[in-house]
């Protein structure tokens, strides 16, 4: 019997519908989106600011270094950066009435200050989580095992009765090493449909 389903959220829940406003800084300063995302999500600077080990700040300002982007261009870059992201708002309905039945999470990858930065984009995403887990608040991150442990000890559940959904396969593939039914995310209609036939067979 699944007893609890949860939930990336870059990727899954936030994802990035208009490309324009990144693609402008990559026109601006003559890099390629891949560089300037792969600074972003993939570096050693992520990783430390996903455990909690730099600021966001932090972060932003090396990855402006790496790429030969003025410093004092900070707010325009992270916004611009971030503009083409928004929110699945009818995913988080439909998270909020599995909460109805079972218990429901968000983990996820993220620096210190995401916690913030989503209430004041997007509004609280509260109403459809048990646990919301952003890893720098806990030093911990995916795909290592500890956070998935950490998430199960809240959620009350045994490995093989969560479900976890990411866009990562890396991620989902960590998951599955414990012991979690892992959903590759690649669109809501695909990865609720996973979710539901992994629920009906209990």
């Amino acid at each position: 019997m699944i007893k609890a389903v949860i939930f990336d959220m870059g990727g899954v829940l936030i994802r990035t519908v208009d490309h324009t406003p990144r693609l402008s800084i990559c026109d601006r300063y003559g890099i390629s989106r891949k560089d300037l995302e792969g600074e972003l999500f993939f570096s050693r600077s992520t990783e430390d600011a996903e455990k909690g080990l730099k600021t966001d700040q932090e972060h932003y300002l090396t990855a402006m270094a790496n790429l030969g982007i003025p410093a004092e261009e900070e707010k325009t870059f992270t916004d611009l950066f971030w503009g083409g992201d928004r929110m699945d708002y009818d995913l988080l309905d439909k998270i909020a009435d599995y909460r109805k039945t079972m218990k429901t999470g968000l983990l996820s990858n993220a620096m210190k200050g995401t916690r913030k930065s989503i209430e004041e984009r997007f509004g609280s995403i509260a109403y459809a989580f048990d646990y919301v887990i952003f890893s720098a608040e806990i030093g911990m991150r995916k795909p290592n095992p500890e956070i998935y442990h950490h998430i199960l000890e809240l959620v009350d559940a045994k490995p093989e009765e969560a479900i976890f959904v990411d866009d990562l396969l890396d991620n989902v593939e960590g998951a599955n090493r414990v012991g979690i039914h892992g959903v590759h995310f690649k669109n809501p209609d695909q990865a609720i449909a996973e979710v539901e036939a992994l629920i009906a067979a209990g």
